[in-house]
Parts: C-alpha cells; structure tokens; sequence
C-alpha cells in the first residue's frame, strides 16, 4: 500500500480552511485570530507507529522522485511518501527512510 501525501497545509478546495497540518496561528477565513492547534506531522506519526517505510521528495528534483517512487512500490508494507513542490528548502527536503524494529533504527538514503 502506498501513500501519497501531497500537504499544502491549507485546505484550498474548500477556499482556505486552515488543515490539520497548518502552521500554528495561521490565519485564513475559518481562523481570522490564527489556528490554536500545533500542526500534526504525517511521517513523524508513521514512524512513531514504527513504519519500515518512509520517504520525502520535491517535485523538482526527477530522477530522485523516480527513485523514492520505485522503492515505495517495492515495499511490502505501508509505504507513505510525502511529495512537495520547491519552497527554498533545496534539496535537503529529500530523502528516503526505512528499517524496521527489528532491524534498528532507520537509514537515510540522501538524494
């Protein structure tokens, strides 16, 4: 099973609803004095459930999506992958992760 988790942190189909993962104190139009909850973090949550599986990317960087992509498909379990378009974060923002319990703590692949 894999996951593809495009996180804008804003609900925008629904004109601007602050989301579960929106920085605190974002303002929009249902949260005019800014939100009150800290945002959720979707992969900390996987790994915090001990996934053997998860991986980030940048739309713009091809050939290492390509690679995060083909190693999610090869995973036997749940595989979220968090995709995001550039925002000044350069390439530091991918990466891929995976271990299990078993096996000891993850390994990070760099892109």
């Amino acid at each position: 099973v894999n996951i593809l988790l495009f996180n804008n942190r804003i609900y925008g189909l629904t004109k601007g609803q602050y989301s579960p993962t929106s920085e605190f104190g974002k303002r929009t139009k249902s949260s005019p004095l800014g939100s009150i909850e800290q945002p959720i973090h979707p992969l900390q949550i996987a790994l915090a459930a001990e996934a053997t599986f998860v991986a980030r990317a940048l739309f713009s960087e091809q050939a290492h999506l390509g690679q995060v992509l083909e190693a999610a498909a090869r995973h036997n379990v749940l595989a979220p992958v968090r995709l995001q378009n550039a925002t000044g974060t350069g390439s530091t923002m991918s990466s891929i992760a995976f271990g299990s319990p078993a096996a000891g703590p993850c390994q990070t692949l760099p892109p």
